[in-house]
């Protein structure tokens, strides 16, 4: 049954398979991590009734949200450290590359390079590369984002402790409606 899913998915988005192969060989914690999204991300859009087509669209941008990370450099990608103020400008950068790779490279719809492009933005319009609000920010960029700060405090890097899932969980509720769609929270 996966095998089945997987050549499906393969013969459906051909580019977005090879994407994440790229990705794996430039940053294997970014590839691991992006597949924990797509997870992630899916299992919310079934719980929040979103359809088949929306759910695969929904997934291959949660697979590629940080696609952009292959243009980061690798000792600003992986510093063990705190990101100096020119560092995280750098990693700033990753959304937008993330759209360019994705609208310019790779022949796949436009919701897949927004969320690439808008899943660091936030409700309160504190998020980048743009600085949107609320309404500006698409459903499945506002799903990513709460699911990519989920898998990314609750796994290792160099740079920060592994939460508990309690931990992380009060962390979201916390950030409802500052940060995060509260609706999307309590669906998560």
């Amino acid at each position: 049954r996966v095998m089945h899913d997987t050549v499906d998915g393969v013969l459906r988005n051909p580019d977005a398979h090879v994407c994440l192969t790229q990705l794996k060989q430039r940053d294997a914690y970014t590839a691991q991590h992006s597949i924990n999204v797509c997870i992630l991300a899916l299992a919310l859009a079934r719980h929040v009734g979103l359809s088949r087509t929306d759910m695969e669209t929904l997934g291959v941008a949660a697979l590629l949200h940080d696609i952009g990370k292959i243009k980061t450099p690798l000792d600003v990608l992986n510093k063990p450290d705190k990101l100096t103020a020119e560092e995280f400008t750098i990693m700033q950068q990753h959304p937008v590359t993330g759209r360019q790779l994705l609208e310019h490279h790779y022949a796949l719809p436009y919701q897949i390079a927004d969320v690439a492009f808008s899943h660091h933005e936030r409700i309160s319009g504190k998020g980048y590369p743009r600085g949107l609000k609320s309404t500006e920010i698409s459903l499945f960029s506002k799903m990513v984002a709460i699911v990519d700060v989920y898998d990314a405090l609750t796994n290792q890097r160099p740079y920060n402790k592994v939460l508990s899932i309690e931990q992380v969980l009060r962390i979201l509720q916390e950030s409802k409606g500052k940060q995060f769609d509260p609706q999307i929270v309590d669906a998560f």
